[in-house]
């Protein structure tokens, strides 16, 4: 009797469920969120978790009502709502994979970055996860192709979807106003990683959706912009530099001092270049925007002093606002007073879209990956450092005059292997957790060699002929969850840096923001161009909270609001950035059977042959000549040379040869 009342009693609930669509839209809500929430933290209990804060765990699951409540207009409201199912759980199933390898979870940048990751997809993934996610994928659009089809059909019921869509638009904006009131959740991410486990998945998802570039600041007007810029002209200098010095910086992917670690044992000093120079010249740690991850934000930070605290959760501006607008940069600054500028990265231009931001930040000339000859590789297929050496003397010797010279490694990049690599062990670590024994060994290794390309770089620039000044640091720590938590010195948001120079250099040891940085450089060399520059250096001049909202006014101003900081004109334009400081020409080319050997100087591995227009299968030859497969020479037929990235987007062209 008392299974037939249970039975019954479900019975009656399947079909109240069944005859209101609404409440299919809210269980179906809060059973998505429960998941979502279980993917995000890696754990099948974290939906529960979750809950243990109902009012945050209710405004997830009123956004993803929102985004569901769409189906009810539609007469196959079943398939609209696999759909909408299918696509945030992709999502957070995605994001598990993707947080397997960096601390950052999935924001909606990373769907704007995602055309420039594509060639290095094979160093995250082994080609049977590559198939396995792709059948994954195709076997998701078999079945809402199946669902479409299958799917009952249903009235649309459009009273009730606007219903529900007004009852979930009035419980977010409820929900938001209260959590925001009441302090439950902060305004700005310092890290979105821990705003994920603190807000929920969904919740930072979102807001990386719509919280893009910096918010109006109440305070924002012509008049207190012209106060600011008053304020700035009239703090005094620091005192002119006896030298006009190159400026270098060096920033070393993912390298911190493994040393900090508690609980390690090393059998020699795996960064002996590093700590020497850190004994005898200025150094200290540098706040970073972000750990684990986020190279391309530490640079913005670096090179244009602005801090990232007052832009959008996750968002990266090098995939936003500097697509399409210059910016206050170092470069800049420099270029004022007489430098050269150039960018240095051996890994491909278009990572992070650098070949189009770079420009808007004031370089002169980027040389990336595809310009480099004879590069090395490590185990896991990154640039060894070692490369970068020569490049920086070339930009050096390239012109005239001073120069700033920006190279950013790649050598220490992950995904770092859980299995062991054939790779030099120059260090052997003790006491590292059973999970990350072979991981954190070969990260301490590849450090120990981008050390040694430290000494190597230092020991050319000591017998350079002009003063220079080498900055060195750590964009953010590598990604072991384990080293957070038992660092002896500092936290996870803080790498080191050192600032080395081969003439005498009067400074003093000091922490620093990464936004800081640069500022502090320039004062070492006597210049103190730029707005945000002379902010930044006479940062003592103002208490905290004045100092802050100046920044965010400035930063607001410079690149969101009316530019009235310079009197509403835009005092920068974009450079006419050349690829690479040696020029790549074609000398001479010759039939050779079936194909045509191109000769020349500057080629490299990303070179590619055309010939009247049209591109050839090109081999590259010991000594860089290259070789056009399945082709005729005839006189007066017009040769160029293109670099390439490996999705194949074009990022120079060589000057014309005509086959006499």
């Amino acid at each position: 009797m008392a299974t037939q009342v249970r039975a019954k009693g479900a019975k009656r609930i399947v079909n109240t469920v069944k005859a209101h669509p609404t409440l299919q839209v809210l269980l179906l809500s809060i059973a998505l969120n429960l998941v979502v929430e279980s993917l995000c933290r890696r754990n099948f209990l974290g939906g529960l978790i979750a809950l243990k804060n109902p009012v945050l765990f209710l405004l997830g699951c009123a956004i993803l009502m929102l985004t569901l409540s769409p189906a009810l207009f539609f007469r196959r409201r079943g398939f609209v709502l696999g759909v909408v199912s299918i696509l945030w759980f992709g999502l957070a199933v995605g994001n598990w994979i993707v947080t397997g390898y960096r601390n950052s979870p999935i924001s909606a940048i990373d769907f704007a970055i995602l055309p420039s990751t594509i060639g290095i997809v094979t160093v995250y993934f082994k080609t049977w996860q590559i198939i396995l996610i792709g059948g994954a994928i195709l076997l998701a659009l078999a079945g809402l192709v199946v669902l479409f089809f299958k799917a009952k059909r249903h009235k649309p019921v459009r009273s009730a979807a606007a219903y529900t869509m007004l009852a979930a638009i009035g419980v977010v904006f409820a929900l938001m106003t209260l959590v925001r009131a009441t302090g439950l959740v902060s305004r700005t991410f310092t890290s979105l990683a821990e705003a994920c486990r603190d807000y929920g998945y969904v919740y930072c998802f979102s807001c990386s959706v719509l919280d893009r570039g910096i918010a109006r600041p109440e305070s924002y007007s012509s008049e207190r912009m012209g106060e600011i810029a008053e304020k700035l002209e009239e703090h005094p200098k620091a005192p002119e530099a006896p030298v006009q010095p190159n400026i270098i910086f060096v920033q070393l992917e993912s390298l911190f001092d493994a040393t900090r670690v508690a609980g390690l044992e090393f059998s020699e000093d795996p960064l002996p270049n590093l700590h020497a120079m850190r004994e005898a010249f200025p150094s200290g740690f540098l706040r970073v925007p972000s750990v684990g991850a986020g190279t391309a934000n530490t640079e913005f930070e670096i090179l244009t002093g602005m801090s990232l605290d007052y832009f959008g959760p996750g968002e990266y501006p090098y995939e936003t606002v500097l697509r399409d607008k210059t910016c206050e940069s170092v470069a800049y600054n420099l270029k004022a007073v007489g430098y050269g500028t150039h960018a240095i990265h051996n890994n491909t231009a278009t990572f992070y879209g650098r070949n189009q931001v770079f420009p808007h930040l004031g370089f002169d000339s980027f040389t990336s990956l595809e310009y480099m000859q004879y590069p090395k590789y490590n185990p896991i297929q990154w640039c060894d450092d070692s490369v970068l050496s020569a490049q920086i003397l070339d930009a050096l010797i390239s012109t005239k005059e001073r120069d700033l010279v920006y190279a950013i490694s790649v050598q220490g990049h992950g995904k770092y292997p859980r299995y062991e690599v054939d790779y030099t062990h120059h260090v052997e670590v003790a006491g590292i957790p059973e999970k990350d024994q072979f991981s954190f060994s070969y990260y301490v290794n590849q450090a120990w060699e981008m050390d040694q390309f430290v000494a190597e770089l230092t020991k050319a620039l000591t017998i350079y002929s002009e003063p220079t000044i080498l900055v060195l640091y750590g964009d953010h720590l590598p990604n072991f969850e384990f080293v957070y938590d038992v660092l002896t010195e500092g936290d996870c948001f803080q790498t080191e840096y050192v600032i080395w120079a081969n003439f005498p250099l009067a400074a003093e040891d000091r922490d620093l923001d990464a936004y800081e940085l640069s500022s502090y450089v320039l004062s070492l060399a006597g210049v103190h161009e730029g707005l945000l520059t002379k902010l930044h250096q006479n940062r003592q001049r103002y208490d905290e909270a004045d100092y802050q909202q100046q920044l965010e006014l400035l930063e607001y101003d410079m690149l969101y609001g009316s530019g009235a900081i310079y009197d509403r004109w835009a005092p920068y334009e974009p450079t006419q950035m050349r690829m690479g400081v040696r020029d790549i020409v074609i000398t001479d080319a010759v039939q050779y059977g079936a194909a045509v050997a191109v000769m020349g100087e500057n080629f490299t591995d990303w070179s590619h042959v055309w010939i009247n227009g049209r591109k050839l299968e090109t081999r590259v030859l010991p000594g860089y000549m290259l070789l056009a497969e399945d082709a005729t020479l005839e006189s007066g037929a017009i040769l160029v040379v293109s670099q390439e990235d490996p999705n194949g987007t074009t990022l120079s062209v060589c000057p014309v040869y005509v086959v006499e």
